[in-house]
């Protein structure tokens, strides 16, 4: 997780790890005051979103999009669908059009954050028809990506 990454030490096989791509796995981060999601985000080799600012990225079959939304691990999947897979593995699927991702009710993927780092509109993705994904965050704690392409 990322968690195990930040706490990596400088033995070779570290060393030799930190130089390939990083590993990512969905999950929630264990936090604390301290936490802070750019930084972490930076470490992934992930972009930051800027509030409100759309991102369009063109998908295709077997891409990834790798999601750190506050202290979430969850990624997309372009498949010959669109799956969300959030922080506990279960898959949504993205329709074409506006999908909304948050603790509101509105939410096509629904967080129960008890700690409130996930906003009630955290994320907006609009599908165009499986071909190109743009994301726009909406959050206070932040949304990182990183398209992996097949």
């Amino acid at each position: 997780t990322a968690k195990t990454q930040l706490k990596k030490d400088n033995s070779p096989e570290e060393k030799q790890e930190r130089n390939e791509a990083p590993k990512f796995r969905t999950g929630e981060l264990d936090i604390d005051d301290k936490f802070d999601a750019k930084a972490l985000g930076k470490k992934l080799g992930m972009t930051s979103l800027q509030k409100e600012e759309p991102v369009t990225l063109e998908v295709k079959n077997g891409d990834d999009i790798k999601l750190l939304l506050a202290n979430y691990e969850c990624k997309l999947v372009v498949k010959d669908d669109i799956k969300f897979i959030d922080h506990e593995n279960t898959e949504y699927s993205i329709a074409s059009g506006e999908n909304k991702v948050g603790r509101g009710s509105e939410c096509a993927v629904r967080f129960t954050d008890t700690t409130q780092r996930i906003s009630r509109l955290h994320l907006l993705i609009k599908n165009h028809n499986n071909k190109k994904l743009e994301l726009i965050d909406f959050s206070t704690y932040g949304t990182h990506y990183l398209l992996r392409k097949s």
